[in-house]
């Protein structure tokens, strides 16, 4: 019998069970990791620390880059999140990480080049429209001196939201999901692929 608290199918938890070490979501992160590590290294290298805003982001997102590294960087982390519950209700590393809630579009709170390194994993898809895209775009370049968006890649056969579902994020907006559970999906990325920001 299966309910609310029954273990999920093998499977699953080998695709994208992030909290498993051999599960494929597992894997595929650990080689964008090497990717956002080398490049935070190396601003802290140039400048013996390193100030970094996340946008949309969570500390458990922070602890699987390394507590310890991020230490040995001499980093500090930002964490801005339009949703309060994904940041935790205790920091663990306050010498680490300052949380705070807001609109990764309008980021009015922060001065330009305010940051070594602006960081976004998964969001841009989940802030809106095109013009809320753009806008968070232009945001990201305006409060950082370098950054580092991170967004599915739409010509890719599978989206990591619906993983089960090959090919649904091409269907038309209104037939396919959102990844909020609204008609619609990625409507902006969906009406515009291939546009940069």
């Amino acid at each position: 019998m299966s309910g609310p608290s029954a273990e999920p199918a093998p499977g699953r938890k080998r695709l994208d069970d992030t909290g498993r070490p051999d599960s494929l979501s597992t894997r595929f992160r650990q080689r964008r990791d090497v990717r956002l590590r080398t490049l935070i290294a190396s601003i802290a290298a140039e400048k013996g620390s390193i100030r970094i805003l996340d946008l949309g982001g969570t500390p458990q997102y922070w602890e699987r880059v390394g507590i310890s590294f991020l230490r040995e960087n001499s980093a500090h982390v930002t964490i801005l999140n339009y949703v309060a519950d994904q940041l935790g209700a205790e920091n663990k590393h306050p010498d680490l990480f300052s949380t705070s809630v807001g609109d990764a579009c309008d980021l009015a709170q922060f001065p330009d080049n305010a940051f070594d390194l602006v960081h976004s994993n998964s969001v841009v898809e989940h802030v809106g429209n095109w013009s809320r895209m753009k806008r968070f775009g232009a945001e990201t370049r305006r409060v950082g001196r370098n950054y580092y968006v991170q967004t599915p890649y739409y010509w890719f056969p599978i989206d990591p939201h619906y993983y089960r579902a090959p090919l649904i994020h091409w269907l038309p907006p209104l037939a396919s999901p959102s990844p909020e559970g609204l008609p619609g999906g990625l409507r902006g990325a969906r009406q515009q692929p291939g546009r940069r920001l």
